[in-house]
């Protein structure tokens, strides 16, 4: 006599239809997921010396960070789309719910990105996120950032979210911008009040 084990599966057992209807409900539902998308304008002070192509790259990198899903998932669960061509009249068409700002470690670069902010002084419900770029370490781009939160919370009455600064090319970029990347998730989830400045 065999071992029942290996008998054939029949089509009209029920304990194997209960486990495929099992099984065929739950990849349904898996695969049916909807991907939540995420559009996130990007405005860009620079130095004038500072080439606009660094900027779109380190944008570029950011987003499909963003964009990769994680470990414990197969597939994001949203999908980041960052636009760096934003201005101040596309964003006050449609009030987005945040802001990503990419400034340079300078003074000229902060007195930009203050003038670009302050004509979306009205977009209360607004989260902007702020990376300082090329500061010469973590401590010099934090001070940078104190500059320009307490700049825009005391004259336009906006608090700013410090998500880090971006890394330089070479090595650790992957590693700087996968940091960067979480830091914008966590971020954007984060329902707290910004209005304390690190």
């Amino acid at each position: 006599m065999l071992n029942p084990a290996w008998r054939p599966a029949q089509a009209d057992n029920p304990a194997l239809a209960v486990i495929q209807q099992h099984y065929k409900i739950n990849s349904d539902s898996t695969m049916e997921s909807p991907v939540k998308a995420i559009n996130l304008p990007v405005i860009c002070a620079a130095t004038p010396d500072q080439s606009a192509d660094e900027i779109r790259y380190l944008a570029s990198a950011l987003e499909r960070q963003l964009n990769l899903p994680d470990s414990r998932q197969l597939q994001p669960a949203s999908h980041w789309s960052l636009s760096t061509g934003a201005t101040e009249t596309s964003l006050n068409d449609d009030q987005p719910e945040q802001v990503l700002i990419l400034v340079d470690a300078s003074l000229d670069a902060l007195k930009r990105a203050y003038a670009r902010i302050k004509p979306l002084q009205h977009f209360r419900d607004t989260r902007f996120h702020v990376i300082v770029h090329g500061a010469k370490d973590a401590e010099s781009s934090r001070r940078y950032y104190r500059r320009l939160a307490m700049g825009t919370l005391r004259f336009l009455d906006l608090p700013l979210v410090y998500c880090g600064a971006a890394p330089e090319r070479g090595n650790g970029f992957s590693q700087g911008i996968a940091n960067l990347a979480q830091k914008v998730k966590q971020s954007s989830t984060d329902t707290s009040d910004c209005r304390e400045i690190q």
